[in-house]
């Protein structure tokens, strides 16, 4: 499977980007629009952690619709009885019972973020419902089971089979092409990640501000495309993979008739041989 990277997004390829875009303060009274003007967060005094992680915890809904926040700031990695140091943002679950790692970003993603976001996520797929359950119980004074009884409610699914493959969100104010080129193969090769870009604009003539995201890559437009062909491309390499059933119509159809011939003697000669040589 190839993506043209071109055709997908222009900072993939390091191309110049298209036009920022224009948000328009509209003064429902007299229908006046004035600009709103665009300004980097660090600008505004706004942190990473206390401003942007909190908003992103409070409203879900900035990454993907349907997420559950599970934990932040969770740091409780071990590796052959060893304690990693490193420390994960934010953790969902999503109603299909997937994980969601989230890397923030307050300003431009740096080129290494999603090298960081993919070691989390190969810790948190070792995660199973109760241990989900006891980071979501943490702080809400919940006991294990109702904590667990909150997670099924949320993703019936995980009753089934447990937590599904963990997903990736990188949310930053900006992604260069050394990021937005690695999501993009990570994605070829079935990686469910994506980039969030979060923007502020200024009230003109307040002292307020206009928080948005929005979905970066994979496009939403042509989200549901990639992971059709994705589907079919898999299901037609299984086909290939798989042993095929011959018949003598299909060697017909593949070898000469010389050849086809030649297997046929040797075929219907095969059960005299066995039985004047006694073999098994």
């Amino acid at each position: 499977m190839s993506l043209n990277l071109r055709n997908l997004t222009g900072m993939a390829t390091g191309e110049a980007p298209g036009p920022t875009a224009l948000s328009l303060l509209v003064d429902l009274d007299s229908n006046d629009v004035s600009r709103m003007e665009e300004m980097p967060l660090a600008s505004a005094g706004l942190k990473e952690r206390q401003d942007l992680q909190r908003w992103i915890t409070e409203h879900p809904d900035l990454v993907a619709t349907g997420l559950l926040l599970i934990t932040t700031e969770f740091d409780r990695w071990e590796i052959r009885d060893q304690k990693v140091a490193d420390r994960l943002d934010a953790l969902f679950l999503d109603t299909a019972g997937a994980p969601v790692v989230a890397e923030l970003k307050r300003d431009r993603a740096t080129d290494t973020v999603e090298l960081q976001a993919l070691k989390y996520a190969a810790y948190c797929s070792q995660l199973t419902l109760d241990e989900l359950a006891e980071e979501y119980a943490g702080g809400r004074d919940l006991s294990l089971e109702e904590a667990r009884q909150h997670l099924v409610d949320h993703a019936p699914g995980l009753e089934d089979g447990g937590p599904r493959s963990v997903k990736i969100r990188l949310i930053a104010g900006s992604f260069g092409p050394a990021v937005t080129s690695v999501v993009l193969w990570l994605r070829e090769y079935g990686v469910d990640i994506g980039c969030i870009e979060v923007s502020a604009r200024r009230v003109i003539g307040a002292n307020q501000a206009v928080i948005s995201a929005r979905q970066l890559l994979p496009l939403p437009e042509a989200e549901d495309y990639l992971v059709r062909r994705r589907r079919k491309e898999q299901e037609e390499e299984k086909a290939r993979e798989a042993p095929a059933e011959w018949t003598w119509d299909g060697y017909a159809a593949r070898f000469h008739p010389e050849q086809l011939s030649v297997a046929r003697r040797l075929y219907d000669e095969l059960p005299r041989y066995v039985e004047e040589h006694e073999l098994r």
